[in-house]
Formats: C-alpha cells, sequence, structure tokens
C-alpha cells in the first residue's frame, strides 16, 4: 500500500498568508489605539468629574473656592489640597493640616494619556490645571493676583491667591463662588478646571510660590496670541514636560488628546474642547463677567 505523502504550504503560499494576516493587522491596529485612547479619555473626563465634584461640595459647605494658591493649617498649599476632604482623603487632609506639607501620589490628578514620569512614593505629579484668570504681565514675570484699575478681579477667573494676614491669622484674598458666576455669564459656559502636559506637581505652593498659578493653573491674556508662542490651547504641546522653569507661556490648556483638551464648567459638566477654537472665544469662556472683563461681544455656544 503506498502511503500519501502530505504536501505543505508552498513559500509563495506562505508569503501570501503572511501578507494577508499583515493587512489585518495594520487595519485593526487604528482601531485598536483609538479604542485605547477614546478609554483613556473617558478615565480624564472621569477624573475631572471628581474633582468637579470636590470643588463644587467645597463651594456649598464654604460659600466660596479655595484659591489656586491656599493654607491648610498653617501651610501654604495648592487649590487641590482643600479638597481632599470631599475625595475621600481626609486623612491626607489632616495630616498636611496638622504636620505640614505631606509627599503623596495622588493617581486621580493623572491623566492617562499624560502619565507622569515617576509614580514612586513621595511624588506629587499633576495633570489638572485651574482656571487663574488674566494673566498680570506688570510685575516681570513674578505672577500676583493683578490690579485691574478698580474693576472687579473675580470678573476674570475663578481660583485667585489666598493667604493669612500675618498680624491677625485670618484669611484673605479674592474670593468667588459659584452664585457670583450664576448671575452673571453662567456656570455652564465658564471653564472651571482642564488639564495641562506642563503642569508641575500639586505642591508647587512649597517649591515655586511666586509663580505657583502658572504651574497649577491656566490663564488668558489680552489681545490675539499668535501661534508658536505657546499661549493658545495645545500650543507648543511638546515643548517640555514638567518644566522646572516656570513660564506663562504653558498657563493654558493642552494634553496628548488628539485636536483638543477635555475641560471641565462650573456646572459640572466636562466637553471637549476643540484646540482651533478662535482665541476670543477662549477669553469668554474664561470670564465669568465677560462684560467687565473687558471681552467684546457675546458668547456664541456653537463656537466651541
Amino acid at each position: 500500500m503506498k502511503r500519501r505523502l502530505r504536501r505543505g504550504f508552498t513559500l509563495v503560499e506562505l508569503l501570501v498568508v503572511i501578507t494577508i494576516i499583515s493587512m489585518l493587522m495594520a487595519l485593526l491596529l487604528p482601531a485598536v489605539q483609538s479604542a485605547r485612547e477614546a478609554a483613556r479619555r473617558g478615565t480624564c473626563m472621569n477624573n475631572q468629574h471628581q474633582l468637579t465634584l470636590a470643588t463644587q461640595q467645597f463651594e456649598a459647605a464654604r460659600g466660596e473656592l479655595p484659591g489656586y494658591r491656599d493654607t491648610v493649617g498653617s501651610t501654604a498649599s495648592t487649590w487641590l489640597v482643600p479638597l481632599f476632604p470631599h475625595l475621600e482623603r481626609s486623612d491626607l487632609y489632616r495630616a498636611w493640616r496638622e504636620n505640614g506639607v505631606q509627599y503623596k501620589y495622588i493617581k486621580i490628578v493623572t491623566c492617562p494619556s499624560n502619565p507622569p514620569e515617576t509614580t514612586s512614593a513621595g511624588s506629587t505629579p499633576l495633570g489638572y490645571v485651574v482656571n487663574c484668570g488674566r494673566e498680570d504681565t506688570q510685575n516681570s514675570g513674578v505672577f500676583v493676583e493683578p490690579d485691574y484699575s478698580g474693576n472687579d478681579v473675580r470678573a476674570n477667573g475663578m481660583f485667585f491667591f489666598h493667604y493669612l494676614n500675618s498680624t491677625t491669622g485670618q484669611r484673605q484674598g479674592t474670593r468667588t463662588s459659584f452664585d457670583y458666576v450664576s448671575q452673571r455669564d453662567g456656570t455652564s459656559t465658564t471653564l472651571l478646571l482642564s488639564e495641562n502636559v506642563q503642569a508641575y506637581t500639586w505642591t508647587a505652593a512649597n517649591t515655586h510660590p511666586d509663580y505657583c498659578e502658572t504651574l497649577v493653573g491656566f490663564r488668558w491674556t489680552t489681545g490675539t496670541p499668535s501661534l508658536g508662542t505657546g499661549y493658545r490651547i495645545n500650543d507648543q504641546v511638546n515643548a517640555i514636560q514638567n518644566p522646572s522653569s516656570p513660564t506663562s507661556a504653558y498657563a493654558r490648556p493642552s494634553s496628548f488628546h488628539s485636536g483638543g483638551v477635555v475641560a471641565s464648567f462650573c456646572d459640572g459638566h466636562q466637553y471637549f474642547l476643540r484646540e482651533d477654537i478662535d482665541y476670543g472665544v477662549y477669553q469668554h469662556l474664561m470670564t465669568p463677567d465677560s462684560n467687565s472683563a473687558g471681552i467684546s461681544g457675546v458668547l456664541d455656544e456653537g463656537s466651541f
């Protein structure tokens, strides 16, 4: 009885199969990457939702927002520390209030599309920043609360400098609330926080006190800044990550999400803000009272 020999793949057939598999992988890879990015964006939105909710709870309890640079106990802090009790981190808040600066890694303030360089114990990366209003150009690079020549400072942003009076021991600084915003441009069209790949650390109030708002906040400037200057959304997004030298040009929303940034508004909703919006629209979104802030016109909600 003759034994039938089994014919294997020829070289040509094998190359055809490999080519087909490669083509299928090439077709599937963008879909996989898109799904991954959608998941990362969803996590980023959820993180911001939790931070926004904590800010709303703080405001409801205190009648005001925390300062971008504030004080907990007798220790300077950024806007994040006063929110700890509303983020289920009362333990960390108490430790800060009683013992001073606490260097702990907080996962909720980082975006998965912009992972921190290190997540080791004691690292304090920050991926989200708050609306600090108009840039002050009068102080040679040291960014303190601007003088608006008698205008209501609250018209220009949401987070301000809070400090302890050395004589009275009382907290001082410009205070604002969601009620103030509701009675003017509205909470649904006023930015509260966003992401920034050049943000510093949430302990920046202790390491860079004079430049704190450029490292933990985002700002707007007068006029219409040119592309390449860093002032627009996502402009110079790849310039440097976690800069050690503070600069106002990086104090704007930026992300590694393609085409824009995830941003949160004062009413609590999250939105993907396009990077190509007109700068005048951005100014309107930054200011709770655009008219008093000197922004002309009325915001068209179809423009962003």
